[in-house]
C-alpha cells in the first residue's frame, strides 16, 4: 500500500494539471443586446448617458430617429441611436456603458452611410481606441460592424464605455446594436484547486 501512495499522489497531480489545462482553454462568448439584459448574469445591461439623449428602436423602424436601418438585420431587431451635437445640449457627452467579467470585448454597431460616425472607446477609465467613418452621401447601412475589438484583457471585471462624438467636433450618429464579451467559465482565477 505504501508503494501506491506516490503513484496516487502523482495521479492526483496529473489529473489536476489536465483539469487546469481544460479550464484554461475554455472560452465562451456572451452576446449582450443593446436593450436586453446580459444572458449570463441576467443582472447587467447596457446603460446610456444621458438617458434622454438616446432613442430606442424595439423591432420596428423608429419614426423619431434620424436613421432608419432595417430591423431584420440587427441583433434581436433592436438598436439604440444617439446623435451628438457639438455645442452642448443633450448630446454634449453621450455614451453607452457596460460592465462585464471577461478577457475580451467586441462592440458592434450599425453604420449609417449618410451620417458622420465618430466614436471613442474608454476601457476601465482609459481611452483605448477611436472609430471614425465620414458620410458617403448614400442612404445605406452597414450591419454587424465591429467598431472596437480587444482580445487581450486581463481576466477580471471591466467597464467599456462607447462615447459618441468628439467634444467640440462634428455632429456624429451612433447606432449601438450589441456587445460581445469573452468569459472564462470556472476559470483558474476563480476556482484554482489546492494541490
Amino acid at each position: 500500500m505504501t508503494r501506491l501512495l506516490p503513484v496516487i499522489a502523482f495521479g492526483q497531480w496529473l489529473l489536476a494539471l489536465v483539469w487546469l489545462s481544460c479550464v484554461e482553454s475554455t472560452l465562451v462568448n456572451i452576446t449582450v443586446d443593446n436593450y436586453y439584459r446580459d444572458p449570463l448574469t441576467n443582472t447587467t445591461w447596457v446603460t446610456y448617458t444621458p438617458t434622454n439623449a438616446w432613442k430606442l428602436s424595439l423591432g420596428t423602424a423608429c419614426d423619431s430617429c434620424y436613421a432608419h436601418p432595417d430591423p431584420s438585420h440587427t441583433y434581436f431587431r433592436t438598436w439604440n441611436e444617439g446623435v451628438y451635437n457639438p455645442g452642448g445640449g443633450l448630446g454634449s457627452d453621450m455614451y453607452a456603458s457596460f460592465d462585464f467579467e471577461g478577457v475580451a470585448v467586441y462592440v458592434y454597431c450599425v453604420i449609417p452611410r449618410a451620417g458622420n460616425v465618430d466614436m471613442r472607446f474608454v476601457l476601465d477609465g482609459q481611452q483605448v481606441g477611436l472609430y471614425s467613418r465620414p458620410p458617403n452621401g448614400t442612404d445605406t447601412y452597414e450591419y454587424n460592424i465591429p467598431v472596437y475589438v480587444n482580445k487581450s484583457l486581463s481576466a477580471g471585471n471591466h467597464t467599456i464605455q462607447v462615447h459618441n462624438g468628439e467634444l467640440g467636433g462634428n455632429q456624429s450618429i451612433m447606432l449601438l446594436d450589441y456587445i460581445v464579451y469573452t468569459y472564462v467559465p470556472f476559470s483558474v482565477y476563480h476556482h484554482a484547486p489546492s494541490l
